[in-house]
């Protein structure tokens, strides 16, 4: 695993890119999110394979709360805070989805709200 750190930057956006010399199969992406500050940190994430959108979601910010986890995590090893990160699934074996499954976030319609007010300021509505 490897861990960034990249200054916020509206356009363009920060991406990290992966790439492998060969076909290469990829069950699970897992991503710990910016645990310092809280109000710092990656909300949207899209993953492509070969300029194709595969993945388009959002992360919970990290409270520095112990979320459940079937590994131990720890902050040398990319775990921040404890946790065990959020888990993206691309495959539907059983013992890939019984591992990752305490990681695997599903959020709420009220978390995929966001509102845009004259000022520009945006507010997610789990946010108020």
């Amino acid at each position: 695993g490897r861990m960034w750190l990249a200054p916020l930057c509206r356009q363009p956006p920060n991406f990290v890119e992966l790439v492998f010399n060969e076909p290469t199969g990829i069950s699970c992406a897992r991503f710990w999110n910016y645990s310092r500050t809280a109000s710092r940190g990656v909300r949207d994430i899209e993953i492509y394979v070969d300029d194709l959108l595969i993945y388009q979601g959002i992360l919970r910010q990290d409270t520095g709360a112990v979320r459940p986890s079937s590994r131990s995590s720890s902050p040398s090893r990319g775990g921040g805070r404890g946790h065990g990160g959020e888990s993206v699934l691309f495959t539907s074996q059983p013992d890939v989805v019984d591992r990752e499954r305490a990681c695997v976030y599903l959020p709420s319609m009220e978390e995929l709200v966001t509102f845009f007010d004259e000022s520009g300021q945006v507010s997610q509505a789990a946010r108020r």
